[in-house]
């Protein structure tokens, strides 16, 4: 097994940080589309098989699990692309933080289509591509990496084909899918056949979620709106499915809007309502734990915020229980630095200095090791300060 790594991006983003040292200045949060390059020998496939692994950039600093993506014609533009939408719609709180699987190509028609066809050569090997998927590249990614078991499918024409393919005959294999330009015209319609056989069979499985897009693409309508019929008369009521139409798309651009709004379609409860008290978001995470089957803490920037919003009023307990309550949460993560200097705000606005300096004390040493050196420094000057008064 030979790993190693290249940069492929940078994208920055802009967003508010809410600590009482820049509450007033917009600050900048990196985006690295950096990734480690996996070479595994497939038993399945019987041949070497390249994939691109991109952990969020808070992996390293912390002890947390992270849903997992798995992209099918994982190269460029598509890596950058799901990386990038996944990573500013994370930083927004909208979605979590994922780990994204890319699977660079070596015979799309035959790896992504589930029967042969006399039109093109070569094709029809969908069963032994999820075989590696299942037995191999999966159980591989959950060895190495900290994972939480949700699992999202992600393909474009014969790749949204492919996904939707694994969603009718593996149904417990993701948790949810994007198909931007699903060929479901294939060999005669054959994935409407196919649903209407096995969608019966459905009922009793997990929730899932299915989200699939199509631009102005004629020769792909029929197929598209012929799956959307069969899904109305039988859908599974554990699915929750959305399909929508670009018609000021193509067939290269419908990507990204796909998945935009696919992303936002699975995780359409993970966000809390704005102005949540701490029991409200506590309960609105416990909630979206029993949905997507695996524990969710409310999010550390999201309770930062609360924080600091507390902290701005005269609520100075609520906004110490709070702020102490995201130390809990998150001890090691990098945007604790932050909270630390919050909370330590909180103490000295109650007259209690002393708490006020282990505070500082608390955050410059999570700073250190966190590699944050600016918050060093302010700290440091705090701790200085307050030994004066």
């Amino acid at each position: 097994m030979q790993t190693i790594v290249r940069w492929t991006a940078v994208l920055f983003i802009f967003f508010f940080s809410f600590s009482a040292y820049s509450a007033d200045k917009a600050s900048s949060r990196l985006i690295s589309v950096e990734h480690t390059i996996h070479e595994l020998q497939s038993v399945q496939l019987n041949e070497q098989r390249r994939v691109l692994v991109r952990v969020p950039n808070s992996y390293s600093q912390s002890n947390e699990r992270y849903p997992v993506v798995y992209l099918l014609d994982g190269s460029e533009p598509y890596i950058t692309q799901v990386a990038g939408i996944s990573d500013t719609l994370a930083a927004m709180g909208s979605i979590p933080e994922m780990i994204v699987i890319s699977i660079p190509n070596i015979n799309r028609r035959r790896d992504f289509t589930p029967t042969p066809s006399p039109k093109w050569p070569n094709t029809g090997g969908a069963e032994k591509f999820l075989n590696f998927i299942e037995k191999e590249l999966i159980p591989y990614i959950d060895s190495n990496y900290r994972t939480e078991p949700y699992r999202i499918f992600v393909g474009h024409s014969l790749g949204g084909l492919l996904v939707i393919h694994s969603y009718l005959t593996r149904p417990k294999l993701f948790n949810a899918y994007i198909a931007a330009s699903p060929v479901l015209d294939w060999d005669n319609l054959y994935p409407v056949k196919q649903a209407e056989q096995l969608l019966p069979k459905h009922p009793t499985l997990p929730r899932h979620t299915l989200f699939s897009a199509l631009g102005d693409e004629p020769a792909y309508v029929e197929g598209f709106n012929a799956f959307q019929d069969v899904l109305k008369k039988i859908a599974p009521q554990n699915l929750e499915y959305e399909f929508q139409q670009f018609k000021n798309e193509d067939h290269g651009t419908i990507t990204t809007p796909t998945f935009h709004l696919g992303l936002k379609k699975i995780w359409s409860e993970w966000q809390a309502p704005k102005n949540s008290s701490l029991n409200e978001l506590e309960k609105h995470y416990t909630v979206a734990s029993v949905k997507y089957g695996f524990n969710i803490k409310v999010p550390v920037d999201v309770i930062n915020e609360l924080g600091y919003r507390l902290l701005q009023t005269t609520q100075l307990p609520d906004a110490i229980n709070v702020l102490k309550r995201a130390i809990e949460l998150y001890p090691d993560s990098p945007r604790t630095v932050f909270t630390y200097g919050n909370l330590a705000a909180a103490f000295e606005k109650s007259k209690d200095l002393d708490q006020a300096r282990k505070s500082y004390e608390s955050g410059l040493q999570l700073a250190i090791k966190t590699n944050n050196p600016q918050m060093q420094q302010s700290f440091q000057e705090e701790i200085k300060r307050l030994s004066k008064l």
